[in-house]
């Protein structure tokens, strides 16, 4: 059974590796080349602004004071926001590794 799934599993992968191989934009070994030229101003904008959301909501605000109180007394600091930079890279390749996925509608 265990030998089963892995042969399974062995047989997806090559499935994979091999639709990536095939991929119209790679350079032979695996790597997809991105042509930013076909990139959408539309889509940037908009990965730009949920980077800005995620930043704003993804925040820390730390406390001090606090023991000994039971959690009855906080004394909060400076919020500590998400640098809207990191986000709208992390936003960005991810849609870019979307595109990259066999049947994505994404690179049209």
């Amino acid at each position: 059974m265990y030998e089963e799934k892995i042969d399974e599993v062995k047989k997806k992968l090559a499935e994979y590796w091999n639709a990536v191989m095939s991929f119209p934009l790679q350079d032979g070994n695996g790597k997809i080349i991105w042509d930013k030229s076909k990139e959408s101003p539309d889509v940037m904008l908009k990965i730009v602004k949920h980077a800005q959301l995620l930043a704003r909501l993804k925040r820390y605000v730390p406390t001090d004071k606090t023991e000994g109180t039971g959690g009855s007394s906080y004394g909060f600091q400076e919020p500590i926001i998400e640098d809207p930079e990191r986000a709208a890279r992390y936003r960005y390749n991810l849609v870019k590794g979307l595109c990259t996925l066999p049947g994505s509608q994404l690179h049209h």
